[in-house]
């Protein structure tokens, strides 16, 4: 005989509220191991964008005994252009070039480098190329865009306090020169304790329509970096920024002259200065030829 005493077991509602609460600190504690999980695959990723750009620079001096130039004058051509063909871009660099380079040609290119218009990105250097783009970056606009910028130097770009102390304003003591050469050779503080390319992120300037960083651009500024400010500085109300930022915690990283990437915190030791400085360990790290070498960043 069915004993008609007997209850089915359920939750109570204490139980339930429990088993939700449990399971949303359970979320909660997972939540960040899981950002933080694809953050580092997105640091990891710009790492290897950064270090497949030194490689190919590193093969453009193999062929032409010396890295790209920052730009050339004559029809700006930025160093991004002259990577193209040794980062397994060359079909891209045909359409702007038209023929092979010749390092200091002034008709290196058929016709100049038109202006990226990010309305009607039809131009070849308006491409969005993700060897130029940091995963973390949160820029919706492609065209062109880039988050590396070459070692421009010490100091600022251009500076024309930087003649009276014997550098043309063209060369701010890093490794990319308007219109020049730098070699292997001229880096006379060591491969490994100089900056070659370092990230970046964002604009350049303030407003509401600002400049964006460009592989392709046609002003040493958009794909060129100085240590006039530290690295992470916002770009509030400056005109033209041209600092080493980047969207990771605490630091940003860059591909050395050697070919290696390194994080360097933006704690790292900082003079305030428009010429070349001789203190300041990020100064020394922008600049190939100051004589103080830079170790264990």
């Amino acid at each position: 005989m069915l004993n008609r005493n007997v209850r089915k077991r359920g939750f109570t509602l204490i139980e339930l509220l429990v088993v939700i609460t449990i399971i949303a600190i359970l979320i909660a504690l997972l939540l960040p191991a899981v950002q933080q999980a694809r953050e580092a695959a997105r640091r990891t990723q710009c790492k290897n964008n950064l270090k497949q750009l030194a490689l190919g620079a590193h093969n453009y001096h193999d062929a032409y005994s010396q890295f790209p130039p920052a730009r050339i004058s004559s029809n700006n051509a930025s160093w991004g252009v002259f990577l193209l063909p040794y980062i397994d871009e060359r079909p891209l660099y045909l359409q702007i070039a038209g023929k092979l380079p010749a390092p200091f040609n002034v008709d290196l290119f058929a016709v100049g480098m038109p202006a990226v218009n990010y309305a009607d990105p039809a131009q070849p250097n308006e491409a969005s190329l993700e060897i130029f783009r940091c995963p973390s970056e949160t820029t919706q606009n492609t065209a062109g865009i880039s988050n590396y910028l070459g070692n421009w130097g010490a100091g600022g770009i251009a500076n024309p306090n930087l003649e009276g102390l014997g550098f043309p304003d063209t060369d701010g003591g890093g490794m990319f020169v308007t219109n020049g050469r730098v070699r292997i050779r001229d880096v006379k503080d060591g491969t490994t304790n100089t900056a070659y390319i370092g990230e970046t992120v964002g604009s350049i300037g303030p407003g509401t329509a600002p400049t964006h960083y460009l592989w392709g651009g046609l002003s040493v500024p958009t794909h060129c970096g100085d240590s006039q400010e530290p690295i992470n500085t916002a770009a509030q109300n400056i005109p033209v920024i041209s600092n080493f930022a980047s969207n990771h915690e605490a630091g940003s990283q860059f591909a050395l002259v050697d070919g290696s990437v390194k994080f360097i915190n933006e704690s790292i030791s900082y003079n305030q200065s428009n010429v070349n400085s001789t203190q300041g360990t990020y100064q020394n790290f922008l600049d190939r030829r100051d004589g103080h070498l830079v170790t264990g960043i």
